[in-house]
């Protein structure tokens, strides 16, 4: 009479590292390193590495090191670094893309975060520029 042997090959997932980043304002993230055992098509179980950020970024992204990750400086939000933010060349300061503008300056488009990019449409100078060059 043969053996039957009963495993119980459930898939599951078990957390392997845990690295907290803590921003400026105080708000931390966690990078969740995880080894998930899936099952495939053809009924073999696998195990593969899986990266999660709790809570989750506010660009959705997923990122393999905190260290990627920027907050703006005008919301508050944390977004990866290279793909949703960039600098603010006059204050210097790192903004996401829902809080930069697009300003026109002397035929040039430049991406400004929204404080700045109203101070300089608004410069008097730029105005009586302006004003001077619609007139006929």
């Amino acid at each position: 009479m043969a053996q039957q042997f009963n495993f119980n090959l459930t898939p599951g997932r078990v957390i392997t590292q845990v690295e907290r980043y803590l921003f400026p304002s105080g708000r931390c993230r966690e990078l969740r390193k995880i080894a998930a055992t899936v099952q495939d098509a053809s009924g073999v179980f696998q195990t593969e590495e899986i990266v999660e950020v709790v809570p989750p970024l506010d660009c959705s992204c997923l990122v393999k090191d905190l260290r990627d990750c920027v907050e703006c400086a005008g919301c508050g939000a944390i977004v990866c670094a290279n793909k949703h933010s960039a600098t603010c060349p006059e204050c210097g300061n790192v903004y996401c893309a829902a809080c930069l503008a697009i300003v026109s300056v002397e035929e040039r488009e430049l991406r400004l975060c929204k404080p700045c990019g109203e101070k300089l449409t608004t410069h008097p100078l730029i105005m009586l520029f302006k004003n001077i060059w619609r007139m006929p």
